[in-house]
């Protein structure tokens, strides 16, 4: 019984808060790793978050292959924002292609994943996942387990929203319970069946970094239980397995940049069209964004329409404008002709120029008073992440320097703007993934080069025997360098200065 390959994702905890908790002494079971073994950074996609992170770890593609950016995306031939679901993603996930191949994977709560169907496998997913696609948790049972699932994934306790957060004591106290019964569901599992590998992740240390960053203390609280579970885990195990802990991003302070970005774009847009959102229009859009995704969606047809109908009217007028994320950068939508309702601007050279202002003008943007620049770079999607997707997402995504609060900006078109910038969390996501990773073979160092979210596929694969040639490649240190395969077409940002 046991795994001979254990992956734990502590899902957005943050790399330099890890590290120093871990130095301090505060998180033993990683420092332990890290004095073990390997020590390093992960690298997401700039511009984009979890959804889009969680997708390529599981299928080993990039967003233009796998189509999943956002847990939203836009009806094809409508300005309808509508949820993304799991059957959208393209690709398997590794731990089916390579159950196909006599391997045998549990996977637990892999959030904004593909399942896959393996029979061999046990995959579990919306149970307590954060973002979860489902009300009720879904399952994949292995034919050992039949009913047996059923009391874990039914129990009251695992009915909970990580939006609502009620008191700090309560809301921490929670987590931790999770955290411990998440815990005991994979030892159960690890204890009826040996599996080449199981991965779990671990929701807790998200939902904190979230609604907690501004009072640290507490998401220590948080960071504290998740590391004392994963010596739990560990143990079930077994010592003889390679054991792989893992964020593929980080945290950090809230710095909204979505009301700087909509007044930057209104003042791109021709005098003879710039307009501000209707007041009815805003409330909705505040009322919206505070309402949990599970009752949005349950709001009936008729009063979604009236929203969409202002929407419709509005967007009709425009050439761009800012997709409602709750992105730390700013994804920009071109109204493009023949694809949108009521497109203004062509496809192929007006929407090639189109996007070159857009890029020049977001990157003149300083600070009035200092000429810090506000902006680090603007990815163009179909340059950043080819592939045979749907372009139902972005077209550009403006990278703010989150350094400092986005209230104001200036530059020689849109003259000087200040914002009051929305505050409705305290965390987050950001650049800070990281991995620590122990096991036969794997010798004490830091990583020479970040790993990327692609390459846990193939090193995976590498650890159990197998090979998975998609975009990623296995990770050197972690594995032989001879398993290596070569990375196609990643955008990954270099700077391991933080590892």
């Amino acid at each position: 019984m046991g795994a001979d390959v254990v992956l734990v994702g502590l899902d957005g905890a943050d790399r330099t808060e890890v590290a120093r908790l871990a130095d301090e002494g505060h998180l033993p079971v990683i420092a332990g790793l890290r004095a073990q073994g390997r020590w390093g950074s992960v690298n997401a996609f700039d511009g984009l978050g979890d959804d889009a992170a969680w997708s390529s770890f599981a299928t080993g593609t990039t967003p233009g292959r796998h189509g999943r950016h956002f847990y939203r995306h836009y009806r094809p031939g409508t300005y309808d924002w509508v949820p993304s679901s799991r059957d959208d993603i393209r690709g398997d996930p590794f731990w089916d292609t390579l159950a196909a191949r006599g391997h045998r994977f549990a996977v637990l709560d892999v959030p904004k994943a593909p399942i896959g169907r393996h029979a061999e496998n046990l995959v579990v997913a919306d149970w307590m996942s954060h973002g979860a696609h489902e009300l009720l948790a879904t399952c994949h049972p292995a034919p050992i387990w039949g009913e047996q699932l059923a009391g874990w994934l039914d129990r009251d306790e695992t009915t909970w929203d990580c939006h609502d957060a009620g008191s700090d004591d309560d809301f921490v106290s929670s987590l931790r319970q999770h955290a411990a019964l998440r815990t005991d569901f994979a030892i159960d599992v690890l204890q009826r069946a040996h599996w080449d590998a199981i991965v779990v992740v671990f929701s807790e240390t998200h939902c904190s970094g979230h609604l907690l960053w501004d009072r640290f203390d507490r998401v220590e609280d948080v960071y504290r239980a998740v590391d004392a579970q994963l010596g739990r885990l560990l143990d079930a195990a077994g010592a003889a397995s390679t054991v792989i802990a893992f964020s593929l991003l980080g945290m950090g302070r809230h710095y909204s940049s979505a009301q700087l970005a909509d007044a930057v774009l209104e003042r791109l847009e021709p005098a003879s069209t710039r307009a501000e959102l209707p007041l009815t229009r805003r409330g909705l859009d505040a009322v919206r964004a505070r309402i949990p995704r599970a009752v949005r969606d349950r709001i009936p047809a008729r009063v979604r329409r009236v929203a969409s109908n202002s929407r419709d009217r509005e967007f009709g007028q425009r050439r761009f404008w800012r997709v409602p994320t709750d992105l730390p950068h700013t994804p920009i939508r071109v109204n493009v002709i023949g694809r949108e309702p009521y497109g203004k601007v062509a496809p192929g050279a007006e929407l090639d120029a189109l996007r070159d202002e857009l890029r020049s003008e977001f990157l003149a943007l300083v600070e009035p008073g200092t000429g810090r620049r506000l902006v680090r770079d603007v990815i163009v999607a179909r340059e950043a992440y080819p592939g045979g997707a749907p372009e139902d997402f972005a077209d550009l995504s403006v990278v703010w320097d989150r350094t400092q609060a986005l209230a104001s900006a200036s530059s020689p078109r849109v003259g000087e703007l200040h914002v009051v910038p929305d505050a409705w969390r305290p965390g987050e996501h950001r650049d800070g993934g990281w991995l620590a990773a122990s096991g036969p073979g794997i010798a004490h160092g830091i990583l020479d080069e970040p790993a990327s979210v692609l390459d846990f596929a193939s090193t995976v694969a590498c650890l159990v025997g197998a090979s998975f040639d998609r975009e990623g490649s296995a990770i050197p240190g972690l594995v032989r360098p001879a398993s290596a395969q070569t990375v196609v077409g990643s955008t990954l940002n270099a700077d391991q200065s933080s590892a």
